[in-house]
């Protein structure tokens, strides 16, 4: 079996196997890139940024509502 391989038959097999490689690597990269955009809108959406959270979006609110919560609580009481 070997022996009616040549050289030249290795050598294209590897090249289309590293052009294989190539592609699913190319397609990961842009499925990373796609996951980086939606992980920042899900950032956007939340309120956070690098830093921690800021004043605006859904995590925000959360927060605002969290202290007049706990505010009314102590008013309760």
């Amino acid at each position: 079996m070997m022996g009616n391989v040549t050289l030249n038959d290795l050598r294209t097999r590897m090249e289309e196997h590293l052009m294989a490689v190539e592609e699913v690597l190319g397609g990961l990269d842009l499925y990373v890139q796609q996951l980086d955009a939606r992980l920042g809108r899900v950032e956007e959406a939340l309120g956070l940024d690098p830093d921690g959270l800021t004043t605006r979006g859904a995590l925000a609110q959360l927060q605002r509502l969290a202290v007049l919560v706990d505010q009314m609580r102590k008013d309760a009481r």
